[in-house]
Protein backbone atom coordinates (compact mmCIF):
# COMPACT_ATOMS: atom_id res chain seq x y z
CA UNK A 1 0.00 0.00 0.00
CA UNK A 2 1.13 3.59 -0.30
CA UNK A 3 0.91 6.29 2.13
CA UNK A 4 0.23 9.68 -0.17
CA UNK A 5 1.44 12.32 1.94
CA UNK A 6 4.25 10.55 3.55
CA UNK A 7 5.77 9.36 -0.26
CA UNK A 8 6.36 6.01 1.59
CA UNK A 9 5.35 2.54 0.39
CA UNK A 10 4.40 0.44 3.06
CA UNK A 11 4.42 -3.31 3.23
CA UNK A 12 2.59 -5.11 5.53
CA UNK A 13 2.34 -9.09 6.90
CA UNK A 14 -1.18 -10.50 7.24
CA UNK A 15 0.22 -13.00 9.06
CA UNK A 16 0.99 -11.01 11.86
CA UNK A 17 -2.74 -9.35 11.53
CA UNK A 18 -4.33 -11.25 14.09
CA UNK A 19 -1.59 -12.90 16.22
CA UNK A 20 0.76 -9.44 16.49
CA UNK A 21 -0.81 -6.40 14.82
CA UNK A 22 1.40 -3.76 16.60
CA UNK A 23 4.39 -5.46 14.08
CA UNK A 24 2.24 -5.43 11.01
CA UNK A 25 4.24 -2.66 9.25
CA UNK A 26 7.61 -4.91 7.83
CA UNK A 27 9.11 -2.54 4.84
CA UNK A 28 8.96 1.10 4.52
CA UNK A 29 10.58 2.68 1.46
CA UNK A 30 10.69 6.55 0.81
CA UNK A 31 9.43 6.99 -3.30
CA UNK A 32 8.35 9.57 -5.24
CA UNK A 33 5.90 12.34 -4.43
CA UNK A 34 2.32 11.52 -3.82
CA UNK A 35 1.94 7.30 -4.66
CA UNK A 36 -1.13 6.46 -6.12
CA UNK A 37 -0.55 3.26 -8.33
CA UNK A 38 0.85 -0.15 -7.70
CA UNK A 39 2.21 -2.80 -10.55
CA UNK A 40 3.79 -5.52 -9.40
CA UNK A 41 6.74 -7.03 -11.95
CA UNK A 42 9.48 -9.60 -13.29
CA UNK A 43 7.08 -12.70 -11.48
CA UNK A 44 6.50 -10.34 -8.35
CA UNK A 45 9.93 -9.27 -7.87
CA UNK A 46 9.76 -5.72 -8.74
CA UNK A 47 7.39 -3.48 -7.61
CA UNK A 48 6.24 -0.49 -10.01
CA UNK A 49 5.02 2.83 -8.00
CA UNK A 50 3.07 5.85 -10.01
CA UNK A 51 3.49 9.24 -8.15
CA UNK A 52 0.88 11.10 -10.24
CA UNK A 53 0.21 15.11 -8.23
CA UNK A 54 -3.04 14.84 -8.96
CA UNK A 55 -3.94 17.45 -6.10
CA UNK A 56 -1.57 19.88 -7.48
CA UNK A 57 1.27 19.96 -4.68
CA UNK A 58 3.49 22.23 -5.18
CA UNK A 59 7.06 21.59 -7.03
CA UNK A 60 5.76 18.05 -7.74
CA UNK A 61 6.24 15.54 -10.70
CA UNK A 62 4.34 12.53 -11.63
CA UNK A 63 6.96 9.85 -12.15
CA UNK A 64 7.64 5.80 -11.60
CA UNK A 65 9.76 4.24 -8.90
CA UNK A 66 10.83 0.60 -9.40
CA UNK A 67 11.23 -0.99 -6.03
CA UNK A 68 13.39 -4.20 -5.19
CA UNK A 69 10.44 -6.79 -3.26
CA UNK A 70 13.79 -8.97 -0.94
CA UNK A 71 15.26 -5.16 -0.37
CA UNK A 72 12.28 -3.77 0.72
CA UNK A 73 11.90 -6.41 2.71
CA UNK A 74 14.85 -7.22 3.74
CA UNK A 75 15.35 -3.55 5.46
CA UNK A 76 17.44 -2.73 2.90
CA UNK A 77 17.84 0.27 0.12
CA UNK A 78 15.02 -0.93 -2.59
CA UNK A 79 14.29 1.83 -4.95
CA UNK A 80 16.20 0.43 -8.01
CA UNK A 81 15.34 3.39 -10.33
Amino acid sequence: MTARESDFLLGFSAARLLHDPAHTLIARVRVGEAPVGLALVKNGTRLVVADFNRFGAQNATSSLAVVSVAAAMAGKPAVLG
